[in-house]
């Protein structure tokens, strides 16, 4: 898998299964309707953007600004049309409970949502599982392994 074409290879139709951010997954279904995002019924890892501004930003005021305009929830929706993200900051708004409507793989439901849990810091242990583990896929696949 190509990680920089996979959204177009999933449209098109030479990946049949992807493991992939739900923008992305929703802009290739976008392309191809028979496309379909699901959350794993063993759950999966929540991933959380921010917003910040530099200690040493020369116009603070206007990214607080513009912070402000990004959470209000008709640009909040916008923003996940948009994008193809959800956003949680306007959950309860009428926009967003019409978009859940019209894009049920864009706002997760409450089962789903349940299902979504948080990476908690590995221990070395578990951190050397992961990575044997992953080398053992991107060995599988032909790829050099990590360093």
């Amino acid at each position: 898998m190509n990680n920089e074409r996979y959204i177009e290879d999933l449209s098109s139709g030479r990946l049949c299964v992807a493991m992939a951010w739900v923008g992305h997954a929703l802009t290739a279904a976008k392309a191809n309707p028979s496309l379909h995002y699901y959350i794993p019924q063993e759950g999966a890892l929540v991933f959380i953007d921010s917003l910040a501004i530099p200690a040493n930003a020369p116009h603070p005021e206007l990214a607080y600004r513009f912070i402000d305009y990004l959470m209000q929830p008709k640009n909040s929706v916008s923003n996940s049309l948009a994008t193809q993200f959800y956003s949680p900051l306007s959950s309860k708004s009428p926009e967003m409970v019409q978009l859940a409507r019209e894009q049920p793989m864009l706002v997760p439901n409450q089962a789903e949502r349940r299902r979504l849990y948080f990476l908690e810091k590995l221990s070395a242990e578990q951190k050397q599982a992961v990575d044997s583990i992953w080398r053992g896929v991107k060995q599988a696949r032909g790829l050099p392994p990590p360093p």
